[in-house]
Order: C-alpha cells, then structure tokens, then sequence
C-alpha cells in the first residue's frame, strides 16, 4: 500500500488485491498481487478535521481500478497488472499535476524489471 498526500488532510492509496488471482501463472514463485486498485482519505469526513482516521478512508467496496497503459496506448492484461509490485508514486517536480508512479513488474516467469508509469488523471 501507498498513501499519497493530496493536500490539507486528503490521501489517495494505491494497492494491489492479492484474492482476485485473475492472471495469475500457475506455479510461478514471483508475488502475485492482482489487480492495482485506489481508495481516498478526507480527515473532514469523521472526526476530528485536522488529522486523518480510519474511519476517514473510502471503504475497500469503493475502490476504483487502475487502468495501466503500455507506451502504445494498448491496456495491460490481467497477468500484467498482477505482477506489478514494489510501487510508490512520486512528485518529480513538487508539482501534483505529474505524478509518477515506478513499479517493478514481470510476465510471471521472468526477473522483474523496474519502469515507470505517468498518472494521467491525478
């Protein structure tokens, strides 16, 4: 999981839901985290205002998908999306309008490699 400070007390959290095994490669030793999905925090729904509770994150059933492209603008298949793992999202220019999220990912078989995807609607 990785939260995203989106401003005052607002997150956003990208992670993977390993019980959808939708892709998965049978007998492959790699971790298999399954789809990539994102949820919101706002520390003005519940509570106190000023911080960021449980009770303040979007339920799980709420989740939206990520949609991943490849450079040719062609959708990752399941398998794919699966194997993404180690992924964090960054703010190369301090700037919320690029958000760059590097991820290691692997066809299920082969030694994952590192790359980077741009968030187009951050």
């Amino acid at each position: 999981m990785r939260p995203l400070h989106v401003g005052t007390t607002r997150y956003k959290m990208y992670y993977g839901n390993p019980s959808d095994q939708t892709g998965r490669i049978a007998g492959s030793n790699l971790p298999f985290l399954g789809p990539k999905l994102m949820i919101y925090a706002d520390g003005s729904r519940r509570g106190d205002p000023s911080r960021v509770d449980f009770e303040d994150w979007e339920s799980v059933n709420d989740a939206r998908r990520v949609v991943f492209l490849w450079p040719d603008g062609t959708t990752l298949n399941s398998t794919a999306l699966g194997y993404i793992d180690d992924f964090t999202v960054l703010l190369p220019t301090n700037d919320m309008t690029l958000q760059v999220m590097y991820v290691a990912i692997t066809d299920g078989s082969a030694a994952p490699f590192a790359a980077a995807a741009v968030l187009l609607n951050p």
